[in-house]
């Protein structure tokens, strides 16, 4: 889909939703926002990568096919610099759809590809399970954890 700033940039805009499923038996804490190193990375590439607010979010992956709704325009023009975080319990059974949203001029090469986005997890020293956005084979972005919470 194509995007135009309020300056008459034009810019590809791309999204992909992803849905995390609590299937375990204990209460889950979903974090999911860019770190200072998260947003670093995002600022040495000629893209903009972010989180959609709750209100933007379809309830799964689709592809729209008539462009660019007026809600999504005026988060692009006014808010897309106001760094969306989300925080939420998931309880066994539920999940949480989140989507991604990358702009890039149109001068530049779009770093997305549809089949190559994705989320990695990895479990480190720590109990939480760390996520990683990978937008391609040579951009991975650190983007939150999921940890259990006790009771």
């Amino acid at each position: 889909m194509q995007y135009v700033d309020s300056t008459g940039v034009e810019y590809n805009y791309r999204y992909n939703t992803i849905t995390i499923w609590n299937d375990s038996t204990v209460a889950i804490q979903l974090e999911i926002g860019f770190s200072e190193m998260g947003r670093n990375l995002i600022d040495s590439i000629k893209s903009k990568i972010f989180l959609l607010p709750r209100h933007l979010t379809p309830n799964e992956q689709h592809f729209d096919t008539g462009g660019i709704s007026e809600e999504l325009k005026k988060f692009l023009d006014f808010e897309i610099d106001n760094h969306v975080h989300l925080s939420k319990v998931l309880n066994p059974g539920e999940k949480c759809v989140m989507t991604f949203g990358v702009l890039t001029d149109i001068k530049y090469p779009d770093p997305t590809t549809p089949y190559e986005t994705e989320f990695l997890t990895s479990r480190e020293k720590t109990s939480a399970i760390s996520l990683r956005l990978k937008i391609n084979d040579t951009l991975i972005i650190p983007c939150g954890q999921i940890s259990g919470i006790q009771k």
